[in-house]
């Protein structure tokens, strides 16, 4: 679950700091 988390939320992350 957490794996999971990391992969969905680090695209995210990157798409919100461009």
């Amino acid at each position: 679950m957490f794996l999971f988390l990391e992969l969905v939320l680090q695209p995210l992350i990157f798409i919100m700091v461009c």
